[in-house]
């Protein structure tokens, strides 16, 4: 599953509370940037886990590659190449520490990588499937891996640039037995800037000055906690604060006029998606599924919702892609029709029924766009007879569960471009693995032979067979695409905007 951390997904609308909210200081060093947030990690999250996820967007973790457009490039590896079909040689860079000194050499890197491959905490990809699911791991030199695969997989580099592969020290994670919340101030990442606390309402970061690739610029970095944000926005303008990271689409409008405040956007790698449990009634039941996609009017919630920033989904990718495959079609009485056809009849309150029990569609979501957007969808659905009901969770790692048992519909950020530019890894990743107890057996089936191809028609080919697979039958549906967005003050607004969720670095310094 390609979920996202709650903190690097996270949007809630404006409050009243922020009136009330308590002043914040910034911090007298004014070489350090600040950040604020309305969610915060409570202690250093395990190494897999989708809560460490968010650090390289803080400068604190880093990656074998660097995940472009163009493709990976160069980071902690020097380069990654095929060796012979079945074996891939990472070459680190010379010269390469953790934030605590240690080195990071072929046999850490070694250890590290076998921690991925069978680490429970590794949600993002159990198993180390995006590169390639190495049966071994061969140490050829002291800054020379090898990874010994099965068979063929020519998208190895752009594993080694995906964020479920944060390098760390294995050997001090090993060391602490589980206890992961000792491992804030034991600098076990590799970036310019390292965990030095965190604590209720504020993580600080401070500069990693035997970094490996030259002092920082910064002197450090902070993450300060806000009750929404609306407190945040207010917080830049008085400058209080340097960055809110992934805003509400609304704070656009609050932002205008705002001195200090700066609201921009760039190109997102994702969308928010419908996702409906298809082993549990009412939507195992195609006609179903389809009648919800009918009944949805995506431009309604781009305008509406995405207040005109977030463009239109028709399908999986944008309509410009070469991947598109636009079947989001908008047709209420075609949707009540399909309801007819599947047995559900139109009770005196309008709303249907089948065997005595009610057509119910319960919307899960965990952030503020996509509360609206389930908002949005449960009315319109509404309409044509569904009980609809909205829940907010506080977490998404809270609602997986309750989808697997309950059913309904998970409103979920949803990758496509992917956040190592690899669309064929990424639609891999969602449909070729089980997630909240569904499989897509069909999709992973045809995905699966082309991960090992070299053949860019084939691999497209398949691509293309697995997304008309969805839009036929599973109906995971692409809503409003979520671009990234960023609230900047002054000090930073120059500061440059990464779709891959990679921020700060040790050139990251204010204007002037």
């Amino acid at each position: 599953m390609t979920n996202l951390p709650i903190n690097r997904r996270t949007f809630v609308g404006m409050s009243a509370l922020a009136a009330f909210m308590p002043r914040l200081a910034i911090a007298k060093d004014d070489n350090t940037i600040v950040f604020v947030a309305d969610y915060l990690v409570k202690a250093a999250p395990p190494p897999g886990s989708y809560d460490i996820q968010i650090e390289p967007l803080y400068g604190n973790a880093e990656f074998l590659m660097r995940p472009t457009w163009e493709g990976p490039k160069p980071w902690l590896a020097e380069k990654v190449e095929e060796v012979e079909p079945t074996r891939w040689r990472i070459t680190l860079k010379p010269g390469l520490t953790f934030q605590n000194g240690n080195p990071l050499n072929a046999e850490v890197l070694k250890a590290c990588l076998e921690y991925y491959k069978t680490s429970k905490e590794n949600q993002g990809d159990a198993g180390c499937t995006l590169i390639g699911s190495p049966k071994a791991f061969e140490v050829k030199s002291e800054r020379e891996l090898d990874l010994v695969l099965e068979k063929p997989y020519p998208m190895v580099p752009f594993g080694c640039a995906h964020y479920a592969y944060i390098i760390f020290d294995a050997p001090t994670v090993a060391a602490a037995k589980g206890d992961y919340a000792s491992l804030v101030n034991k600098g076990i990442l590799t970036g310019p800037f390292a965990w030095s606390s965190i604590e209720a309402g504020k993580i600080t970061y401070k500069a990693n000055e035997s970094y490996w690739g030259g002092k920082p610029k910064l002197t450090g970095v902070e993450i300060r906690q806000v009750p929404d944000e609306q407190a945040g926005l207010q917080a830049i303008a008085a400058g209080e604060a340097d960055v809110l990271a992934y805003p509400a689409l609304a704070l656009a409008l609050a932002a205008k006029g705002m001195s200090n405040v700066h609201y921009k956007v760039t190109d997102g790698v994702g969308f928010v998606g419908l996702l409906p449990n298809n082993n549990k009634a009412p939507f195992d039941d195609v006609r179903v599924r389809k009648s919800v996609s009918l009944a949805i009017d995506n431009d309604a919630l781009a305008a509406g919702v995405g207040m005109g920033l977030g463009t239109t989904m028709k399908g999986w990718f944008p309509s410009d892609h070469g991947l598109a495959l636009d079947f989001i079609v908008y047709d209420p009485a075609k949707a009540v029709a399909l309801l007819d056809e599947a047995g559900w009849a139109t009770g005196a309150d309008g709303l249907r029924s089948k065997d005595g029990k009610p057509l119910e569609a319960r919307f899960y979501c965990y952030t503020a766009i996509g509360e609206g957007i389930a908002t949005a969808s449960a009315d319109m659905l509404k309409k044509a007879g569904f009980a609809a009901t909205v829940r907010r969770f506080e977490h998404y790692s809270e609602i997986p569960p309750v989808h697997e048992k309950d059913g309904g519909i998970y409103t979920v950020y949803t990758e496509s471009i992917g956040l190592n530019a690899n669309p064929l890894g990424t639609l891999y990743s969602v449909f070729g693995t089980s997630y909240g107890g569904r499989t897509y057996a069909d999709i992973r089936d045809v995905l699966m032979p082309v991960l090992s191809s070299s053949d860019p028609v084939a691999i497209r080919d398949a691509m293309m067979k697995a997304l008309r697979l969805n839009a036929e039958q599973y109906y995971w549906l692409p809503t409003i695409d979520d671009k990234s967005r960023f609230i900047l003050s002054d000090r930073f607004q120059g500061m440059p905007l990464n779709p891959f969720y990679i921020l700060i670095d040790a050139n990251t310094a204010p204007a002037g």
